[in-house]
């Protein structure tokens, strides 16, 4: 992630699972520093990745059995937009997508 010459994005998946894990207070970070995350994300030059239709077709038409709709929709943002995937989820190996970490 530090090589300079590669975008970084950072899903709306992303996001709305971090505030979905901080409303349900399963997050140690502060309400404030939540809230600065986007601009956080800006700062750092990541280039936020909105969810498409074409990405919805394909996280709903895998084949796969995994049934975690974020998953699946971070899979698909992955495969069709040629990134890899920054996670230490080992049920990302059943997508086609290259996994980092």
């Amino acid at each position: 992630m530090a090589d300079a010459d590669e975008a970084i994005f950072i899903s709306a998946v992303s996001m709305f699972e971090v505030a979905q894990k901080a409303r349900r207070g399963r997050l140690p970070y502060p309400p404030a520093l939540l809230n600065r995350f986007p601009s956080l994300f800006d700062a750092q030059g990541w280039v936020p990745l909105a969810i498409s239709i074409s990405h919805a077709h394909r996280a709903g038409g895998y084949s796969q059995e995994h049934r975690d709709p974020f998953d699946r929709l971070l899979a698909a943002q992955a495969e069709l937009e040629g990134c890899g995937l920054v996670t230490s989820d080992p049920a990302f190996r059943d997508f086609p997508v290259k996994v980092v970490w």
